[in-house]
């Protein structure tokens, strides 16, 4: 099975001089430095591996210790979340996230149009083609043990299908917490100047489109009381809907895994030890191969003052309290999972705890 994973990354490394050479000097690194398949090969790099030895639908197949999924919300410790499970395991965060976003939108319009005709054909043949790009990318990754990435969320039913016995992690933030971080980001994106992941598909028009068929309208005016928020942060939302995100992103994991697949972990407790013993028992793996983690925050020296903080504290009360109540569910799921913590649904309390991080 080595061999046959050097095979193709050799391949795909060889044939990307001339063609994309940033690919080739990491591919070529990656090979000289690592006495085994890297974590993080790309799904490009295998690609061109498949292209050169002539084998242009198939790919080679890695036998998994376990398969487990991370679908907590963006900036709910993900990149963490990949990086616990011991090297030994192949593991990604975020990876091919133009192609899934893409699928996604392109299932979610042949869906829309299919159930608006009436045409269970074409609702057949729109699920086949996400089960199909589902399924060819897991197999470009090499069959990852763990696959992170929140977006996945958007295709549980189909992941379940897929692999009926795949394990997932939800990684869950407080509601005030994950739209600050998600603030934070922003900010960072824009003063590093680089153009990621998360920046694309907060911005991105398929993207608003996807999110807003399969968790409902996005639209929601900006409240004067943000207008301070938004001089800040001209690319965020207003807090209605990105707190509605949250809700509906949780709730969605909550309702469609079956509980004895589903493993949810607080983000604050990424970094104890119990909770990575806890994951490791998930997953059937060993304690010693899953490690505490919570190192990539969004750097505090390129970030202003909280952004929630330029929000006045009853503006940002009224906005959550009428969300659980739109969400009673989600208001449920927030008192089970954060029971001893009331700055969790009290912005006051969160905005005086956030002060002192």
């Amino acid at each position: 099975m080595r061999e046959m994973w050097w095979q193709f990354a050799r391949a795909g490394v060889r044939s990307s001089l001339g063609e994309r050479g940033g690919i080739a000097k990491e591919g070529q690194t990656l090979l000289q430095t690592m006495g085994r398949p890297p974590v993080l090969l790309t799904s490009r790099l295998m690609d061109l591996g498949v292209r050169a030895l002539g084998r242009d639908t198939h790919y080679p197949v890695f036998r998994r210790h376990f398969h487990a999924y991370g679908v907590g919300f963006a900036k709910s410790g993900t990149t963490s979340l990949a990086l616990m499970p011991h090297r030994k395991f192949r593991t990604q965060h975020e990876s091919d996230q133009s192609g899934l976003v893409a699928a996604l939108a392109k299932y979610a319009a042949g869906a829309s149009d299919a159930a608006d005709a009436g045409d269970t054909k074409r609702a057949a043949a729109a699920e086949s083609g996400l089960l199909g790009y589902l399924e060819r990318a897991d197999q470009k990754k090499g069959s990852l043990e763990v696959d992170v990435n929140f977006v996945l969320a958007l295709a549980l039913p189909q992941l379940l299908k897929l692999y009926p016995r795949a394990k997932f992690v939800l990684t869950l933030r407080d509601p005030l917490g994950a739209v600050d971080s998600q603030l934070r980001f922003l900010d960072h994106v824009a003063k590093s100047e680089v153009t990621t992941v998360d920046s694309v598909l907060w911005n991105t028009g398929c993207s608003k489109a996807l999110w807003q068929w399969m968790w409902g309208s996005v639209q929601a005016e900006r409240a004067n009381e943000e207008r301070a928020l938004q001089r800040a942060y001209p690319d965020s939302w207003p807090l209605p809907v990105m707190l509605r995100w949250w809700c509906s992103h949780t709730l969605s994991v909550l309702d469609r895994v079956p509980p004895r697949q589903l493993l949810v972990v607080r983000t604050d407790a990424l970094s104890k030890r119990v909770t990575a013993d806890e994951i490791a028992h998930f997953l059937g793996a060993q304690a010693a191969d899953v490690n505490p983690s919570h190192g990539f925050r969004t750097p505090h020296k390129t970030t202003r003052a909280r952004p929630l903080s330029l929000v006045p504290t009853a503006h940002l009360q009224s906005v959550l309290d009428r969300e659980l109540r739109l969400q009673p569910r989600c208001a449920d799921a927030l008192h089970k999972y954060f029971p001893d913590d009331p700055w969790a649904s009290d912005a006051a309390a969160w905005i005086r705890k956030a002060s002192r991080a």
